[in-house]
C-alpha cells in the first residue's frame, strides 16, 4: 500500500535517522488533538483512526494503570475508573477493524460478515464501537458507528461525527461566531433484520475500504442508509410494490432522529473540527458519547481531556531528551537479504540482479508523483546525483573512502502509470527501481527502514549498513555533494570553528555545517511542539477557571512548558531550505502561551516566526490595510417594466430581456437576503417567467389552424434577431428550473403549471427556429425541413410517453391555464403531423441514449453536410470510430460547430431542460424512488444525482449555470449506441422522473395497483378497496372508485357524492381533499378545435382482461387499430372537462359544490389550529377556483374557443 503524503504515520512520522526513538510530536494524532486550529490545508491533516485509536487508548490505560495519574483525576472515583477501562476496550474492535487489509472480494466479504456477526452476537446492553466515513474523490472524511443493543429486538446506532456532513445534524449559534452541534445523531428502535443486513453494510463499509469513487461520499450515509435504516419494512410485495403496514412509514428522512438527538442528554453541544482532523476529533466523540451515557459528566472528561494533553506534553519532554543522545539506527536485516534475487529495472525497462550495485553506495528514494515534495526533491537529487557522481569518478571527494553512488527508487505510488511518469520524467535513466508490481517487495523494504514520511532518502554503504537516514536533509545542505556519503557524525559531537573552517567551501556548505553539530530539530516540529504547549497553557487556564486545577497545578503546568522551551532551543535548527515545502506549516505570526494566575497574567514566549516581524509597530496598524469594500446592494427589480401583452415579436424580444433582467434583479436580492426573504423573491421570479411564457408571450398558432398566417411568430427576423430571441427562451427557462431546485414539497397544481410552462418555453422555441430569417437562414432551420421534417421531441417520463398523456393529467386551477393548454397541444401536435421525425427524442432507459442511425445524429449528419464539417478530419492523427466522432460533434463544446452555430447545443438543452422540468421530482422523491428493491433485505442499487458543495444540505447556487453532458459508455455489438449523462443544478443528475404532475390522485390504477385500465366490473370483484384511513366504508369506496372509471361524465358523480349524507366531513382526510381537486380541475383527453363532430358513439366499456384481449387483437390487425384510435377520442374535449359541465349541465355541478361551500358556515368560529382550519382554507379554495372557472367561462376570451369544440353532451335538467 502507498504511504499516505502526510509525514504523519502513527508507525513512526519521525523525521529519518531516529527510527529508535519516535517523537510524539511526529505523529498524526499528535497534530490533530493540540495543534488543530493550525493544521488546516497543511499534510498534517487527516492521519488514521487506528492511530487515534491506539493513541486514546495508550493514554487512557496510562490515566487508569499508572498511579501518579490517577491521583491527578480527582474527579473519578474507583467506579468511574472501572467506565474508562470498559471505553478503552471498546478502541480493540475499532483498530483491528480499521488496520484490515482487503486486497480482493474475498477479504471484504470477510471482513463484512466479521462485522455482521459481531453484532448479531452482541447481549442486550452491550455497546459496540465501530469506524466508518467515505474516501472518495470528493473529499473523505471519518465517523465512528456507536451500536447499543437495549433489548434483543432492538438496536439503537449513534453515528459521532465531527467534521463534513454536520450540516445533516442539529445546530445552534453559541459566542460569535461559533456554531454548535450535536455531533453524535442517534437513532433508535431499530430492528434487527435492519441492524444486520448484509446490504447495509456493504454500502457502509465500501464507502472508505475500498477503492476511491465518485460514489464514496457523505450523502450516501445521510441521505440513503441511515434514512433505510430507520424505515418501515413493507409487509409484503404486491405486483412488485412494496406494501406497508398501517400505518405507513413512519420515518422517509432524518426528522425522528434528530427529535431524538434533540433530546438526547448524553449528546451534547459541541464544537465541530476545524481542519481534518476527524480521524481523531470523530472518535474522542463517539468515546465521549459512550462515557457521557455511562454516567461521566461533563466535568469530568473535561478533566480527562485536559490530562490527556498533559500526558503528551511528559511525552515531549522525555522524547526531547531521548533525541540529544540519538544515533543511526542499523535495519534489522541487511537490504541485499531483501533484494537478492530481485530483478531491479531502469527507465528503459531493462532489467539488472543486485550485484550491478555492488560496490556502491546506494541512496533508496521513497516518494510518489502524488508529493510535489516528492516531485521536487527528485529533481534537487538528481542535480546533486550528476555532481557527485562526476567527483567520484576523478576522485575529488572530501570522503576518500567514498565509492560510486547510485540510486534506488522504491515507489509509493497509486498507480502503475503514475509510477512511470514520474521514473521517466524527474529521474535520470541511469537510476534502478522496484518494479512497481513488486508490490510485496516494496512494501517489506519501507518496513525494513521504517519509513513514513516522502520524500526520503536513506544511504546505504557498500557493506549495506546505513550510513544515513537523514539523506534528503543532508542532500539539501550539501547541493554540491561535497560531504558525499554524508554520514552522520558520532552523536553530539561538535567540531570546533578550526575544523569547521577547514571544511567550509562557502554558503552551500552552511547546512552541512549545521548537520555536523549534532541532533537537529526543523522548523516544523519546533512549531508543533509549541502549539503542543500553546495548547495545554490554555485548557490549564480554563481548568484553572473552572476550579478543576489550583494554582499549584497551574504553576506546574507553567514549569513544564518552560522546561520544553529550553528544550527545544537547545537543539540545532535545519536549514530552512530543508524545512520548507508545499506541505510546511506556515508561519506563526506572535503565538504565545499565557498563564494565568488570580491577579496576574505573565507571557511565557512570544516568539516571532518571521524575520523583522518584531519591528512592525504595535499600534495603527490600519495603516498597512487595503481600502475596505464597500456594500454592493441589489437593484430593486421593478416589476411593472414586463409588459401584459405584445403584439410583434420585436416587442416579444423586448419582453423576454426586460423578463431576464427583473429576474436577474431578484435572484441578486435572493442571495443577499434573510431564509424568508430569500424564499419570497425566488416565488417571485419564478411567477414573472410563469406570467411572460402563459400570459405576456403569445402562444404559436397550429400550422394546420385557419388562422396560422396571423400568427406574429411567423414574421421573419434577421439571422442575429432571431438567435438573440432563442437564447432569452433557453435563458429564462435555464434560470426557470435552477430557481425550482431551492422549491421543496410544492403542492401538485404548482408542479403541473410548471409542466405547462416548460412546454409553452418549448413550443415558442420551436416556433421561432422553425421560421427562416430574412438575410441568412440559420443551418439548423434549414436542416428541420429534411428527410420529410423534423420536430422537437416533446414525449415524457422514461417510457416516452406523448406529450397528450400528460396534458390529460395537468391539474389546471387557473382557467387562463386551460386555454394555454389547448393551444400549446394544437400547436405541437400540429407539428408532429407535418413532420416524420422527433429530434433529441433522449430515451432515457438508465441513462440517456443516443442511436448511431437515429434521428438526432441523422440530423446532425445533414446539419455537418450542409456546414461543410468533415465529421472526421483527414489530419486526425489517431482517427476515432465513427461514433465517438458523432457524440463529439453532439456534446462538445470546443467544436466548429459549437462555435459557429450554437442553436444547435441550444435546440439540444432546451428539449433536455423541458424533459426534466415537465416531470422533476423533488431530490428527496428522486433518491427514494431509486431506494425501492423488491429484494427487500438483500441487494441495494443506489446512485447520487447531485454534489453537496456548499456546506448544506443541497446546497446550491440561485445562479443559472449549462448543462453538462458526458458521453459514459459506448454499447452495442457495433458500438452504437452512446450512453450520456446529463448534470446541472450544484451536480445533480437530470433524470426523467415520475413526478406529481404525471401521478394523478385520481387515477384508479394509482389507487389499486396491478389495475392498469380498471372498469366498474373490475372495482365490483376486487376483494381489497382502500378505505382512506378508515374514512369510507367499502360500500362507499366502491362507488367512488366506480365513478372515477367514467372519466367523461366523474366530476358532477364525484361532486354529487360528497355532497350528499354529509360526506363533505370525508374532505378532512388530505387523500380525498387531493382526489377530488384532480377530479374537478384535471382536464382530461384533448382533441383540436378543428376535430369536433356531434358525438354518436359511446365508447366500449371493457374490463382489464378484455382491454387486454381487445390490445392484441389491434397488434395483429391495424384496421382494428385505427378504429380503437378514433374510440379513444370520441369524448375528448378541447377547454377541458370542467368548463364542458359548466357550458352543458351547470347544475348537475354548481348544485353540489354550492352544497358543499355553505357547510363551512357552521364553522366560522373555529380556532386557527383546530383540523376544521384546513378544511375550511380547502373548501374555500375550491370556491374561489370554481368562481374563476365561471368568469373565464363568461367572458369573451372563451367564447370563440367553446364555437370550434366538440364536446361531450349530457342531457340538462335544467
Amino acid at each position: 500500500m502507498a504511504i499516505p503524503r502526510s509525514s504523519n504515520n502513527e508507525e513512526g512520522g519521525q523525521p529519518p535517522g531516529r527510527e529508535k526513538k519516535k517523537e510524539i510530536w511526529n505523529m498524526a494524532t499528535f497534530a490533530l488533538m493540540c495543534a488543530e486550529p493550525f493544521i488546516d490545508n497543511t499534510e498534517l491533516e487527516m492521519g488514521h483512526v487506528a492511530q487515534s485509536a491506539s493513541l486514546l487508548g495508550f493514554l487512557l490505560n496510562k490515566m487508569i494503570s499508572d498511579r501518579r495519574s490517577r491521583g491527578r483525576l480527582d474527579l473519578f472515583r474507583d467506579a468511574d475508573l472501572l467506565t474508562l477501562g470498559k471505553g478503552m476496550r471498546l478502541l480493540e474492535p475499532c483498530i483491528e477493524l480499521s488496520t484490515a487489509e482487503i486486497k480482493d472480494t474475498s477479504a471484504f466479504q470477510d471482513l463484512l460478515l466479521k462485522v455482521v456477526k459481531g453484532i448479531e452476537d452482541m447481549a442486550p446492553g452491550e455497546t459496540l464501537l465501530l469506524p466508518g466515513g467515505w474516501d472518495g474523490n470528493a473529499g473523505a472524511s471519518t465517523v465512528v458507528h456507536l451500536i447499543e443493543r437495549p433489548s434483543v429486538d432492538s438496536y439503537a446506532f449513534v453515528t459521532c461525527n465531527a467534521g463534513q456532513g454536520l450540516a445533516y445534524h442539529v445546530s445552534a449559534p453559541a459566542e460569535s461566531p461559533k456554531m454548535k452541534y450535536k455531533t453524535c445523531l442517534r437513532l433508535e428502535n431499530i430492528a434487527s433484520a435492519r441492524m444486520t443486513s448484509m446490504a447495509f453494510w456493504a454500502t457502509a463499509l465500501s464507502q472508505w475500504v475500498k477503492a476511491r469513487s465518485d460514489y464514496h461520499r457523505v450523502e450516501v450515509l445521510y441521505d440513503v442508509l441511515l434514512p433505510w435504516l430507520i424505515s418501515d419494512s413493507p409487509a409484503a410485495l404486491e405486483g412488485g410494490i412494496p406494501v406497508y403496514r398501517t400505518p405507513p412509514p413512519r420515518r422517509l428522512l432524518l426528522p425522528q432522529g434528530l427529535i431524538e438527538t434533540r433530546n438526547d442528554p448524553a449528546a451534547d453541544w459541541r464544537t465541530p473540527a476545524r481542519a481534518g482532523s476527524t480521524p481523531y476529533k470523530s472518535l474522542w466523540e463517539g468515546l465521549r458519547y459512550y462515557y457521557r451515557r455511562q454516567g461521566l459528566s461533563q466535568a469530568q472528561l473535561k478533566q480527562l481531556s485536559f490530562l490527556f494533553r498533559q500526558e503528551l506534553l511528559i511525552k515531549v519532554q522525555a522524547d526531547l531528551n531521548s533525541l540529544k543522545n540519538g544515533e543511526v539506527v542499523q535495519p534489522v536485516r541487511p537490504y541485499h537479504e531483501i533484494l537478492n534475487g530481485a530483478r531491479l529495472v531502469n527507465a528503459a525497462q531493462q532489467h539488472f540482479g543486485l550485484e550491478h550495485l555492488a560496490g556502491h553506495y546506494v541512496g533508496v528514494f521513497f516518494g510518489s508523483k502524488e508529493s510535489t515534495d516528492s516531485v521536487s526533491f527528485a529533481r534537487f537529487l538528481a542535480e546533486t546525483y550528476d555532481r557527485v557522481r562526476s567527483r567520484t569518478d576523478t576522485g575529488a571527494s572530501v570522503f576518500p573512502d567514498a565509492g560510486p553512488f547510485s540510486v534506488l527508487y522504491v515507489s509509493q505510488d497509486r498507480t502503475g502509470s503514475e509510477f512511470w511518469s514520474f521514473f521517466r520524467e524527474a529521474m535520470p535513466p541511469t537510476w534502478l527501481a522496484i518494479p512497481y508490481q513488486e508490490t510485496a517487495l516494496r512494501a517489506e523494504v519501507q518496513r525494513l527502514f521504517g519509513v513514513t514520511t516522502l520524500p526520503t532518502l536513506i544511504v546505504i554503504g557498500p557493506d549495506g549498513r546505513a550510513v544515513t537516514a537523514e539523506g534528503r536533509v543532508r542532500v539539501l545542505a550539501d547541493p554540491a555533494g561535497t560531504q558525499f556519503p554524508w554520514r552522520d557524525p558520532p552523536a553530539l559531537e561538535r567540531p570546533d570553528a578550526t575544523d569547521m573552517e577547514g571544511t567550509s567551501e562557502g554558503p552551500q556548505d552552511k547546512g552541512a555545517e549545521m548537520a555536523a553539530v549534532g541532533p537537529t530539530i526543523s522548523t516544523k516540529e519546533v512549531q508543533l511542539i509549541r502549539y503542543g504547549c500553546r495548547d495545554l497553557g490554555l485548557r490549564a487556564v480554563k481548568e484553572n477557571r473552572a476550579g478543576r486545577l489550583g494554582l499549584e497545578g497551574l504553576i506546574g503546568v507553567r514549569e513544564m512548558i518552560e522546561f520544553v522551551e529550553r528544550e527545544v532551543q537547545s537543539l540545532s535548527l535545519e536549514d530552512d531550505e530543508a524545512a520548507t515545502g508545499d506541505g510546511c506549516l506556515p508561519p506563526r505570526l506572535g503565538a504565545e502561551v499565557i498563564c494565568e494566575s488570580e491577579k496576574n497574567a505573565t507571557t511565557l514566549h512570544k516568539p516571532y516566526a518571521l524575520p523583522g516581524f518584531d519591528l512592525l509597530k504595535g499600534s495603527g496598524m490600519g495603516n498597512f490595510a487595503g481600502k475596505a469594500a464597500g456594500i454592493r446592494r441589489p437593484q430593486l427589480a421593478n416589476l411593472l417594466e414586463v409588459p401584459e401583452s405584445v403584439s410583434s415579436p420585436e416587442l416579444a424580444i423586448a419582453a423576454m430581456m426586460r423578463c431576464e433582467a427583473v429576474v436577474r434583479s431578484l435572484v441578486e436580492r435572493a442571495q443577499d437576503g434573510s431564509s424568508s426573504s430569500r424564499l419570497i423573491l425566488q416565488l417571485q421570479a419564478l411567477h414573472m417567467i410563469d406570467a411572460t411564457f402563459t400570459q405576456v408571450l403569445p402562444v404559436p398558432k397550429a400550422p394546420d389552424a385557419p388562422d396560422a398566417a396571423t400568427c406574429i411568430w411567423r414574421l421573419r427576423l434577421s439571422r442575429d434577431t432571431q438567435r438573440r430571441a432563442l437564447t432569452l427562451v433557453y435563458s429564462l427557462l435555464l434560470t426557470f428550473v435552477t430557481l425550482w431546485q431551492a422549491v421543496d414539497l410544492p403542492p401538485r397544481a404548482a408542479e403541473c403549471e410548471r409542466a405547462l410552462v416548460a412546454t409553452a418555453a418549448l413550443a415558442l422555441y420551436d416556433r421561432i427556429l422553425r421560421t427562416a430569417a430574412f438575410d441568412t437562414q440559420l443551418a439548423v432551420t434549414a436542416v428541420l425541413e429534411d428527410d420529410g421534417g423534423y420536430y422537437l421531441s416533446s414525449a415524457v417520463t422514461r417510457g416516452n410517453k406523448p406529450l397528450e398523456h400528460l396534458a390529460a393529467r395537468l391539474e389546471l386551477v387557473r382557467p387562463e391555464h386551460t386555454v394555454v393548454r389547448s393551444q400549446l397541444l394544437a400547436y405541437l401536435t400540429g407539428t408532429q403531423k407535418m413532420n416524420r421525425y422527433p429530434l433529441f427524442e433522449l430515451r432515457q432507459p438508465a441513462q440517456v441514449e443516443f442511436k448511431k442511425y437515429g434521428p438526432s445524429l441523422t440530423f446532425l449528419r445533414r446539419l455537418l453536410e450542409r456546414c461543410g464539417y468533415e465529421l472526421i478530419p483527414r489530419d486526425t492523427p489517431e482517427s476515432p470510430s465513427e461514433m465517438e466522432a458523432l457524440m463529439e460533434w453532439m456534446l462538445g463544446d470546443a467544436t466548429a460547430l459549437a462555435n459557429e452555430h450554437p442553436e444547435f447545443a441550444l435546440t439540444r438543452d432546451v428539449v433536455a431542460l423541458y424533459k426534466f422540468l415537465v416531470t422533476m421530482e423533488s431530490r428527496e422523491a428522486e433518491l427514494m424512488r431509486r431506494r425501492v428493491s423488491t429484494e427487500e433485505n438483500r441487494y441495494m442499487s443506489w446512485s447520487l444525482s447531485f454534489d453537496d458543495e456548499g456546506g448544506g444540505r443541497f446546497a446550491h447556487s440561485l445562479h443559472p449555470t449549462a448543462l453538462r453532458w458526458e458521453v459514459t459508455n459506448f454499447r452495442g455489438l457495433d458500438k452504437d449506441t452512446a450512453d450520456v449523462n446529463i448534470s446541472g443544478f450544484g451536480g445533480r443528475k437530470l433524470q426523467w422522473g415520475e413526478g406529481a404532475a404525471v401521478q394523478s390522485p385520481a387515477d384508479v390504477a394509482r389507487i389499486l395497483p396491478g389495475l392498469t385500465s380498471a372498469s366498474e366490473d373490475d372495482i365490483l370483484h376486487t376483494e381489497k378497496l382502500p378505505t382512506f384511513g378508515d374514512t369510507l366504508s367499502r360500500e362507499e369506496s366502491e362507488t367512488l372508485l366506480s365513478y372515477l372509471t367514467v372519466e367523461y361524465i366523474r366530476i358532477p358523480l364525484v361532486v354529487s357524492f360528497f355532497a350528499s349524507r354529509d360526506r363533505h366531513t370525508y374532505l378532512f382526510n388530505p387523500d380525498l381533499q387531493a382526489l377530488l381537486r384532480a377530479v374537478l380541475f384535471e382536464p382530461g383527453a384533448w382533441i383540436p378545435p378543428s376535430g369536433h363532430q356531434p358525438v354518436t358513439l359511446v365508447p366500449v366499456r371493457r374490463t382489464a382482461e378484455q382491454k387486454r384481449q381487445n390490445d392484441i387483437a389491434n397488434m395483429l390487425n391495424a384496421k382494428r387499430a385505427r378504429q380503437g384510435e378514433k374510440e379513444g377520442g370520441i369524448l375528448a374535449t378541447t377547454p377541458g372537462l370542467f368548463l364542458n359541465e359548466l357550458k352543458h349541465a351547470p347544475k348537475g355541478v354548481l348544485g353540489p359544490l354550492l352544497a358543499m361551500f355553505h357547510s363551512i358556515s357552521d364553522m366560522a368560529k373555529a380556532p386557527v389550529n383546530s383540523p376544521e382550519a384546513s378544511y375550511i382554507l380547502y373548501i374555500i379554495s375550491l370556491a374561489v377556483a370554481t368562481e374563476a372557472m365561471l368568469e373565464m367561462f363568461a367572458s369573451e376570451a372563451i367564447i370563440g374557443l367553446f364555437r370550434c369544440t366538440r364536446t361531450c353532451k349530457h342531457t340538462d335538467t335544467n
